[in-house]
């Protein structure tokens, strides 16, 4: 998560993305991959608005992205692989408006990771 600020009227912190899961696929056989598989992680939240008026009041920090996921796919042997995945990270959120500051922006997720490994015998 972002950060708050240190008095009442400023603004909230926004929530951190969740990171990307893992999937481990084994084929004992013929692999036909033509859909998509997203592993890639949620982007961080907006941070809160200051609620104060006037003087040193900060919007809150955006929320850093989540880290992209991990998938490895086995087989034994290829049919089709024109399926798709994703495994970015996401993006931080924006940081909120404030009376003196606007808060920081978030940071952006890492990427994660994807492997295809052909020819396995898995029987």
């Amino acid at each position: 998560n972002g950060s708050d600020g240190s008095t009442s009227f400023n603004g909230g912190s926004g929530g951190g993305g969740s990171g990307g899961g893992a999937l481990i696929v084994e084929v004992n056989g013929a692999l036909n991959f033509t859909g998509t598989i997203n592993a890639g992680g949620g982007n961080g939240g907006v941070g809160g608005a200051s609620t104060g008026a006037a003087g040193i009041h900060n919007g809150g920090a955006g929320g850093g992205g989540g880290a992209g996921g991990t998938i490895i796919i086995l087989y034994n042997t290829l049919t089709a692989n024109s399926g798709t995945t994703t495994i970015t990270g996401g993006t931080g959120g924006a940081g909120g408006a404030g009376v003196s500051a606007t808060g920081a922006a978030g940071g952006n997720g890492g990427d994660g990771f994807s492997l295809v490994v052909q020819n396995i015998n898995l029987a």
